[in-house]
């Protein structure tokens, strides 16, 4: 009887003592336990990634609309100190360019003129108008025919008046 209270003594004692220590729980448990925590940190990291780019983002987002808004005062402000730009002509050059008023021009301060070729273009024409004139004066001296006035017309009209004159000459003509 002794043996058998010995026996069931140990016997207790082996399925009690695991719980009285604290016996680590089987692998299985151990690793599942790991796995969600690692899963856990994981989806922390996860947030955490996500809350950084929503900040980045909001920041960049802040900094383009910064910016916007700077271009809008500066063109503001451009526009305060630039006084209102006159219509221009289909061919003239950009208000405040080289086309306003330069030294020669007979306009001064209006657009049109094509700035620095004004002169040249002005003296141009004067010599093309000379010519002509001297050409019909030339003419009516050699068919001893027509009046001094055409002279005057093709000075005053230039090409218009030249080919007035050529028109009437051909209508004058000796048969």
């Amino acid at each position: 009887m002794n043996i058998k209270i010995y026996h069931i003594t140990i016997l207790i004692a082996t399925l009690i003592a695991p719980f009285a220590m604290g016996e680590e729980k089987p692998a299985a448990h151990q690793d599942r336990d790991e796995a969600m925590r690692n899963m856990e940190v994981e989806l922390k990291g996860v947030s955490l990634n996500e809350q950084r780019s929503k900040v980045g983002f909001e920041h960049e987002m802040r900094q383009l609309e910064l910016q916007r808004k700077r271009f809008e005062v500066e063109r503001e402000k451009r526009s305060l100190q630039e006084p209102e730009n006159p219509p221009r002509g289909s061919w003239g050059p950009e208000p405040g360019g080289p086309g306003r008023g330069g030294p020669g021009c007979p306009m001064p301060g209006k657009p049109g003129c094509p700035g620095p070729l004004c002169p040249v273009f002005m003296l141009f024409c004067l010599v093309v108008n000379v010519l002509l004139a001297f050409w019909v004066s030339r003419d009516i001296q050699q068919r001893k025919m027509g009046s001094r006035i055409w002279i005057a017309i093709a000075l005053l009209t230039g090409l218009f008046g030249m080919f007035v004159y050529a028109l009437v000459r051909i209508g004058d003509r000796p048969v």
